[in-house]
């Protein structure tokens, strides 16, 4: 899942073109000024959002320079464009990544008595120190009804997560929805948190 909420099958009906809009009109930029940013015309940049011209993978790797593109997307703008992707992403538990792993199980020893959490992009609980683990037993509500990996955005506006030990929850909540909405806009979140988190039962 893309950042724009874009499986691989919407990036491919999309073509370079319309990714590359939607990739600008997320970013609030106008033609002018990503032409500007990007180092092409804003004919030529028009020329390539309406699928009129084709763009060469240096390119491609201008325009997502310009438009802080995560490296993961870079691959389907690179592809959309009929270029080979070429970033590469390895699974944290993958084997190369071991000694990632060993400075992660250091910093999480090292920091108690704090809890200390390891979260991805989507606010996943991906791992935690002793005492993360004792806060999330301790201040959830019902923890056996959220499916690891546990996410913060579920757990502090469900009412079965954390949401009762939120001293100032009336003000701690349009923050927590306004950061998960944005994360939903963004597609931070798979696309089956949006409607998860928007519906927010008796807040």
């Amino acid at each position: 899942m893309s950042e724009l909420g874009l499986d691989s099958v919407a990036t491919e009906q999309r073509g370079f073109g319309g990714l590359l809009r939607e990739w600008r009109t997320a970013r609030g930029l106008s033609q002018l000024t990503l032409s500007m940013r990007g180092g092409v015309s804003s004919r030529h940049l028009s020329y390539m959002e309406t699928g009129r011209a084709m763009p060469s993978r240096d390119m491609v790797l201008a325009l997502a320079q310009a438009l802080e593109i995560p490296l993961r997307d870079r691959n389907a703008l690179l592809q959309a464009a009929g270029f080979a992707a070429i970033y590469r992403e390895t699974p944290l538990q993958a084997q190369p990544m071991g000694p990632v792993r060993d400075a992660i199980n250091l910093l999480l020893r090292s920091t108690e008595p704090n809890p200390t959490f390891v979260v991805n992009r989507r606010y996943d609980v991906l791992d935690s120190n002793e005492t993360g683990r004792w806060l999330l037993a301790t201040f959830t509500e019902d923890l056996r009804s959220f499916a690891p990996p546990y996410n913060f955005g579920k757990l502090l506006v469900s009412a079965k997560g954390m949401r009762e030990h939120v001293e100032n929850w009336t003000e701690r909540r349009f923050r927590s929805s306004f950061r998960c909405d944005f994360a939903e806009v963004r597609s931070d979140c798979d696309s089956s948190r949006p409607s998860q988190l928007s519906a927010r039962p008796s807040m």
